[in-house]
This record gives structure tokens, C-alpha cells and sequence, in this order.
């Protein structure tokens, strides 16, 4: 029975690797299309872009379809996978990098903006990197 789950899921995976093969190759050639829309023959290439837009669809569809027929055919096996490549979390900046606390003010508390009314509701806390270009 595994080994039939196996074959099964090896089948939907190369199914899944073809459609997309198709769909990486009916974009090159929609890209060359949309080059070629604004030469002398403008008219018959609007057409053929929006074909290749159109088949492109119809094979995203077809994909996904398969995609979940083959969850559906071994979902043990597509858990399994999952559980073995978790997305690893981010790493901590490194302390050495120099910190800059960046405070909002607070709006005015006058009665004529209706600022009377606000309050803080949360604090917000992140980090980021700002890289600059090199020079």
C-alpha cells in the first residue's frame, strides 16, 4: 500500500514538474509576444498574447487540480514532507550593528482636530537592517 502511495505521489510530482515546465515555456513566449506587440504586425501579435494568456491559465488550473488530487491520493506522505522542511525562522540581527530608536510623536490634544478622542491602542517593536548602496 506505501508502495503504491509512493509510485502515486511520484507520478502527481512529475505531472506537477511538466505543467510547470509548460507554463515557465508558454511565458518566455508570452514575453517575447509583448516585445513584439509594438512592431509592424502590432495587431496578430495582441492575439497571440492574449491566446498565450489564456493557455497559461487553463495549465495553472490543470496544475493545481493535480496538486490536490495528489494531496488527496497520499496525504500522509505530503504531511510528512512538510514536517521535514519547515520553513527555518529568521536569525537575530547581530548585536554589534548600532541601534536606532525611532519614537512617533503623540497628535496634539486640542478639541478641534478630534484628537481628544485617540489613544494608544498597541506598541509596536521591530527591527530592520537599512542597507545602504555601495559607494
Amino acid at each position: 500500500m506505501i508502495i503504491v502511495q509512493r509510485e502515486q505521489l511520484t507520478l502527481a510530482k512529475s505531472e506537477v514538474t511538466v505543467g510547470r515546465l509548460e507554463i515557465e515555456r508558454l511565458k518566455l513566449m508570452l514575453a517575447k509576444a509583448r516585445r513584439e506587440q509594438f512592431g509592424q504586425s502590432s495587431e496578430r501579435g495582441k492575439l497571440l498574447v492574449e491566446q498565450l494568456e489564456l493557455a497559461i491559465e487553463d495549465i495553472e488550473e490543470t496544475q493545481a487540480e493535480q496538486e490536490t488530487k495528489a494531496e488527496f491520493a497520499a496525504p500522509e506522505a505530503v504531511q510528512q514532507q512538510r514536517a521535514q522542511n519547515p520553513r527555518p525562522p529568521r536569525r537575530p540581527l547581530p548585536d554589534n550593528l548600532p541601534i536606532e530608536s525611532v519614537v512617533e510623536p503623540a497628535p496634539c490634544v486640542c478639541g478641534k482636530c478630534g484628537s481628544e478622542r485617540l489613544h494608544k491602542l498597541g506598541e509596536v517593536i521591530s527591527k530592520t537592517l537599512e542597507c545602504e548602496p555601495r559607494r
